[in-house]
């Protein structure tokens, strides 16, 4: 973890977000310190998902309900560590929360343009990034792709629902006569 934001200097010295999944704390906690240390100003973002506001709610003192079926299952945590809740807290890290929709649109546009599959929790930064595109506009944001651990067949519906979304696919279903000559008119 601390490796990783010497290398994030070296290639992009005026970043000045790191945005990143959040679930129990690990990443974050390691990663922000490190990065604070290079770059005492950069703004640090963990990103959960919505049904899962553990963190945002241990760090913001807020109760909200956490529980149910999420993309994000690598982050889909019911109570965070207390000390990494505290180290986050202390470094003023903000907490967004992102949508299932935004989940998979950030899978699904990894896979379409980047050819690189990444689970629901580690597409968390981009899609908070797709979700506010304004809140970061004019800002140089790094985010962490981690974790291919996606089963293959919520991939292809995660995969297919994107294509629906973005009216690059569409299910028709009509009713005919099993007789002879209905397929050719329903196709005329």
């Amino acid at each position: 973890q601390a490796t990783i934001a010497p290398e994030m200097e070296e290639e992009a010295p005026d970043l000045d977000t790191l945005l990143l999944p959040i679930g129990g704390g690990g990443v974050m906690p390691g990663t922000g310190i490190a990065a604070r240390s290079i770059k005492p100003d950069i703004e640090l973002i963990g990103v959960e998902a919505e049904l899962y506001p553990s963190m945002k709610c241990s760090i913001e003192g807020c109760n909200m309900p956490s529980g149910g079926d999420t993309l994000a299952e690598g982050i889909a945590v019911k109570k965070p560590g207390e000390l990494t809740s505290r180290i986050l807290k202390d470094l003023g890290v903000e907490v967004r929360l992102v949508e299932e929709r935004e989940l998979e649109r950030a899978v699904a546009m990894l896979v379409g343009i980047e050819k690189t599959v990444v689970e629901g929790a580690g597409a968390a930064g981009l899609a908070a990034l797709l979700a506010d595109k304004r809140r970061f506009a004019g800002k140089t944001v790094a985010t962490i792709l981690c974790g291919g651990n996606i089963d293959t067949h919520l991939l292809a519906n995660v995969l297919v629902r994107d294509l629906v979304r973005s009216g690059r696919i569409a299910r028709l279903r009509v009713a005919a006569q099993d007789q002879p000559g209905a397929l050719a008119a329903i196709t005329a």
